[in-house]
């Protein structure tokens, strides 16, 4: 299994950089709202909330690039194609439809699943585009 360590670096960065203005200017107000938190809500700890999330972004990062080079080797495409699929794959199989399952059960909002998830769409697709550029 080949994984670029600098592609997961450049990658984790940028689905950091997507979530921030995901989160903060583009849809900041409209998912707080959704969510129910107050217009100035910050993380009660912040070094455990982004210390998370660096951890968690940089899992998905690294199993998207494992993913994509196994796609690569055994449809025998480049990384590129093969990252795209892949992280289609897992929005559509992972990152969309098991969350909907909570919202469904939970009667959760549609707003904020469709806030989080298409987050989760844009994070999967810049990482996969950064990943198949810098190839393996």
């Amino acid at each position: 299994m080949q994984i670029n360590i600098l592609a997961v670096a450049v990658a984790t960065v940028s689905a950091m950089g997507v979530g921030a203005l995901w989160y903060g200017p583009l849809l900041g107000r409209a998912w707080r709202s959704a969510a129910g938190l107050a217009p100035d809500h910050g993380p009660a700890r912040p070094a455990v909330v982004y210390g998370g999330t660096l951890v968690s972004t940089v899992v998905t990062v690294v199993v998207l690039a494992a993913l994509s080079w196994a796609v690569s080797t055994a449809l025998g495409t480049g990384i590129l194609p093969a990252a795209i699929l892949t992280a289609a794959a897992l929005w559509v199989g992972v990152a969309a439809a098991r969350p909907l399952i909570n919202v469904l059960f939970e009667a959760g909002s549609a707003k904020l699943y469709a806030i989080n998830a298409g987050h989760d769409l844009v994070v999967l697709v810049v990482a996969a585009v950064i990943i198949g550029l810098f190839g393996n």
